[in-house]
C-alpha cells in the first residue's frame, strides 16, 4: 500500500478471539467511533479484509488517507494487521502551512520593501527555511499520533 516507509503506519496485534466474532464488531466500531482524526469511509468489507479511507476537510482524493485492516485466523486467535498510507496527511500539512504563509510572506515582502529593503531577503530566507521543515516535523508528530490511536483501536477489539 505504501512505498515510502515514513509515509505510512503498520500495526500488528494478536486478538484472543476468533475472526467470526471480531468481523461483526469491526464494521460497527468503525462507524460508531473514530479511531483516527478524519471521517472514516469503508470502501469494501470482506471476511478477510476491510479497506477504508479517511475523508479529510479538503476535497480531493490526494488529501485522503487510505488503509486496510486484514484479519488473519491463527487457530483460535486472530491476527489483525492494519496498514495506512498517510500521503494525504503530508500533503495537507504542507497545504495548510504554505497557503497562509505564502500570503503573509507576500504581504511582509511588500511591507518590508517599503521600509527597509536590505532586511527583506534576510527575513524571507528565514521564513522559507522554516516553511520547508515545520510541516514535515508536524507530519511526523501527527503520524505518531495516528499510529498510537490505531494501536489502541486494534488492541481494544478484544474487549468488544
Amino acid at each position: 500500500m505504501n512505498k515510502i516507509p515514513f509515509m505510512g503506519i503498520k500495526v500488528n496485534q494478536i486478538i484472543p478471539k476468533r475472526r467470526d466474532t471480531i468481523d461483526n464488531v469491526i464494521g460497527n466500531s468503525f462507524t460508531m467511533s473514530l479511531p483516527f482524526h478524519d471521517l472514516p469511509y469503508i470502501e469494501d468489507k470482506t471476511a478477510d479484509m476491510i479497506t477504508f479511507q479517511s475523508i479529510s476537510v479538503i476535497p480531493g482524493d490526494i488529501f485522503n488517507n487510505k488503509g486496510k485492516l486484514e484479519l488473519l485466523e491463527e487457530g483460535v486467535k486472530t491476527r489483525a494487521v492494519l496498514t495506512m498510507d498517510l500521503k494525504g496527511l503530508l500533503l495537507r500539512m504542507y497545504l495548510f502551512h504554505w497557503l497562509p504563509a505564502f500570503f503573509l510572506w507576500m504581504f511582509q515582502g511588500l511591507w518590508v520593501s517599503l521600509i527597509n529593503q536590505s532586511a527583506m531577503t534576510l527575513v524571507q530566507d528565514w521564513v522559507i527555511a522554516v516553511l520547508l521543515f515545520w510541516p514535515f516535523i508536524l507530519f511526523l508528530f501527527l503520524r505518531r499520533r495516528v499510529k498510537l490511536r490505531m494501536m489502541a483501536y486494534v488492541n481494544n477489539l478484544k474487549f468488544h
